[in-house]
């Protein structure tokens, strides 16, 4: 067919209070609501009822021709072609005669005759969308499809028509066979149907929703466009439509968790889908009375005559699991989850594994299966909990080497996304909890250094800092290290810990020259002499046994300013150090 044509702009003079889209066919759906509580009429037909509605207002806002041209006549001529088009006006009262017999002879069901009338009114110059939308339904009730598609197209822009237009265009599309024409004003008549069902917060995001549909039909297959339209078609079409469009999405809210709405649209890719929802309402009221056997007969039944529609399958895996058989139902779900994925919606594909989960969360391929989703669709900080979660699974189950993997995973992605310095900081502790328990000591002095950079005052990086360099030899290291967290003690006044921790260091460590040595000068810093003189002591040893003589001396030199009580002992030792130095 010719390309899809974009739609047009409004032929007429714009309004600065007009509604929008929605709230005008909403109120004009409720007009029609209370002329008739059983429902409006076909969409078609009720913009035809809208339509003339407007070409009768033009009428009796036209002044006679023997009115004068009065400002206040000039002024109501004004306001009636607010929204109806450029009207010339010497020719208003001959506009008014053909659009009056137009009417007439509509009512009485001469359509070509109307169409004689309409297009004298047309070339008289008025030119607006519910005279075009009026003349386009005649033309094409009357064979004269070409024409037709014109006009509709010309009607597009009042948003009390467009519905009825669009499914116009679909109809004549469909019938000269132009399936893809007929898919895009079918798909665009739909959109405007269901968002009569969701709330205003909503329906932004249903209009994106459509926006890709209809981006993607030109890879749908041609028998998947054929299907879209005859389902759309159908849908649309009777008295029973906006019953049928509230219903539906009924049922699409009780399958869908979270606040993601699904466009009907979806559905309609499914053969017997309309069929499929009956049966889903029955099943529900089955289910509510408790008939259990019942409900899964009657969805057996659904599915012979709709086996594509998934959430019939959906609906039968939620009865296995709440009837017991959580195995079968779980593996049918995965099932589900894989066709969704398979036909890129991945969208609901995370949200079927995410069901799975929750009656199978030690499942771990199917959590690997859920982060790709979840990455795959920008949902990176719920793909984040979710590799925490494997990791502390594999953590239960002792596998720490694929505990570590899943959080070298997470922290990948968590600095990816910019998480804050508490959630980095959680991750490179529990990597290091495992690399200490694994015994994979260089591993430790990496994460744990990690957490240093973040996190200065972390005391526990700082500690295990000290110590995987101490169980490594890496004694000057470890000095730094020491250093720097004993101050990191002393800032936060906590000179007691700090002095715990030298003597559990020194305990845990004996013979590490850096140890005794700050150990000693905290105790003389303390005021315990004998303490101080004990690790000095200590120290001048470790020192002559690696022979050290001078440091030594030095250290000797230091016990002897605290007046030791065998100040003589330590005098001759350092006469004997210089001597042989």
């Amino acid at each position: 067919g010719e390309p899809l044509p974009e739609p047009p702009k409004p032929i007429t003079v714009s309004d600065p209070v007009a509604p929008t889209e929605q709230e005008a066919f909403l109120q004009a759906e409720q007009e029609q609501l209370e002329k008739d509580p059983e429902g409006p009429a076909d969409p078609e037909e009720e913009a035809m009822q809208d339509a003339l509605g407007l070409l009768a207002g033009m009428i009796l806002a036209t002044p006679s021709a023997d009115s004068g041209d009065g400002r206040g006549s000039k002024a109501k001529s004004r306001r009636s072609r607010r929204g109806t088009g450029k009207i010339s006006g010497r020719k208003l009262p001959e506009i008014s005669r053909h659009l009056s017999t137009g009417i007439e002879l509509i009512s009485r069901g001469h359509k070509r005759g109307a169409a004689r009338e309409i297009q004298l009114a047309l070339e008289s110059g008025a030119d607006s969308p519910p005279v075009r939308f009026v003349m386009g339904l005649l033309l094409k009730d009357i064979g004269d499809h070409s024409t037709a598609r014109d006009h509709l197209i010309a009607s597009l822009g009042e948003p009390r028509l467009a519905l009825g237009a669009n499914l116009a265009l679909g109809r004549l599309a469909r019938a000269r066979e132009d399936m893809e024409e007929a898919a895009h004003f079918l798909l665009e008549a739909l959109r405007m149907a269901d968002t009569l069902s969701v709330g205003a917060e909503q329906t932004e995001q249903l209009n994106k929703l459509y926006e890709t549909i209809k981006a993607s039909q030109t890879d749908t297959e041609s028998k998947g466009v054929t299907r879209i339209v005859e389902n759309a078609l159908r849908f649309l079409s009777g008295p029973e439509w906006l019953k049928r469009i509230r219903s539906t999405r009924k049922q699409l809210e009780t399958q869908q968790e979270g606040e993601e709405v699904v466009p009907i649209a979806e559905m309609l890719v499914v053969g017997g889908s309309d069929r499929a929802i009956l049966a889903m309402e029955r099943i529900d009221e089955l289910v509510a009375r408790g008939q259990q056997t019942s409900a899964m007969e009657e969805a057996m039944l659904a599915l012979s005559q709709s086996p594509g529609y998934l959430p019939l399958h959906t609906r039968m895996a939620e009865m296995m699991i709440h009837g017991g058989r959580v195995d079968k139902g779980v593996k049918k779900l995965i099932t589900i989850g894989e066709t969704h994925a398979a036909r890129g919606e991945h969208e609901r594909s995370a949200e079927v594994m995410e069901t799975v989960l929750k009656h199978a969360p030690v499942n771990l391929d199917i959590r690997k299966r859920l982060i790709a989703h979840l990455m795959s669709i920008g949902r990176l900080r719920e793909a984040l909990e979710h590799y925490l979660e494997m990791a502390e699974l594999y953590k239960q189950m002792a596998q720490s080497d694929e505990a570590r993997q899943a959080l070298a995973e997470a922290l990948e992605l968590a600095q990816s996304t910019g998480a804050d310095k508490e959630r980095l900081k959680q991750i490179l502790h529990e990597m290091g909890d495992i690399d200490l328990a694994r015994l994979d000591l260089r591993k430790g002095v990496e994460v744990y250094g990690e957490i240093r950079q973040l996190d200065a005052d972390d005391e526990v990086a700082r500690a295990n800092l000290v110590d995987l360099n101490l169980r490594l030899g890496e004694e000057a290291k470890a000095a730094k290290e020491l250093d720097g967290y004993l101050d990191l003690l002393v800032r936060k006044g906590q000179s007691a810990k700090a002095l715990e921790t030298l003597e559990e260091l020194v305990r845990d460590h004996p013979g590490r020259q850096a140890l005794h040595a700050r150990l000693a000068e905290a105790y003389r810093a303390a005021g315990r002499k004998a303490d101080a003189i004990a690790q000095y002591d200590a120290l001048g040893e470790i020192q002559l046994d690696a022979g050290r003589k001078k440091e030594a001396a030095k250290t000797i030199k230091t016990i002897l300013k605290l007046d030791p009580p065998d100040v003589e002992g330590y005098r001759e030792l350092l006469r004997n150090i210089e001597a042989g130095g």
